[in-house]
């Protein structure tokens, strides 16, 4: 027993000592995690917040530029003039002085003569380019498709077919007129006479020989 009192007398010093050590220590961490440079924490980064459906998009949205429309290019007045009668002459075949023009003898008013459109057309009471009636005679007794005219100009030959008008298509031969027989084609001169329906009177002006002149061959 006197031993184990004379090892604690001769130790117990030690205690303060090492209790005071360690609060030097305490003190000493506190002083250097104060005096220690924080580490700045980065932001993380967040996804994008996509509008709901049907919500209306915010303001603070960049505007989405728009493409200007530059308009069209002026054309030269000369040549937008020009081109009218261009696509004219492409959609209904404008006459050409080579295939000729009749001469109205009677039977249509305030018409003197009528030039030939194309090399091949019909002859109608109305206009109807859709079913190639090209010349039209506004007349009772012409049909709505009276006649055709049909050419064939390397030859230099024309020919009129009746097609079934109710009230024919008649040629003047021998100083009388004849009636065609209707879908059969009828060589035509010129200077020769027709006379459409009961009315509608013309003289051919045709780039070619005279009936007269091909019946003294």
């Amino acid at each position: 027993m006197d031993i184990i009192n004379q090892y604690i007398s001769q130790y117990i010093w030690t205690v303060p000592v090492a209790l005071a050590l360690i609060a030097v220590y305490q003190i000493l961490y506190l002083i250097w995690l104060a005096k220690a440079p924080t580490r700045k924490e980065t932001p993380r980064p967040t996804s994008p917040i996509m509008p709901s459906i049907g919500a209306p998009m915010r303001e603070s949205l960049a505007p989405v530029p728009q493409q200007v429309q530059r308009p069209a290019p002026m054309m030269d007045a000369g040549r937008t003039v020009a081109a009218a009668p261009a696509l004219a002459a492409q959609n209904f075949a404008r006459p050409t002085e080579s295939v000729g023009k009749l001469i109205v003898m009677g039977g249509l008013k305030d018409r003197s003569e009528i030039a030939l459109p194309s090399e091949n057309f019909s002859v109608g009471r109305f206009y109807n380019p859709g079913n190639n009636i090209l010349i039209a005679m506004d007349e009772k007794s012409v049909s709505r498709k009276h006649a055709n005219f049909i050419c064939d100009e390397r030859i230099r030959e024309y020919y009129l077919v009746d097609t079934h008008s109710s009230f024919g298509t008649f040629i003047m031969l021998n100083g009388f007129f004849e009636q065609l027989p209707p879908n059969k084609q009828e060589r035509i001169y010129n200077e020769d006479i027709v006379r459409f329906g009961n009315a509608v009177t013309v003289r051919l002006v045709l780039p070619c020989e005279t009936r007269a002149a091909m019946t003294r061959l």
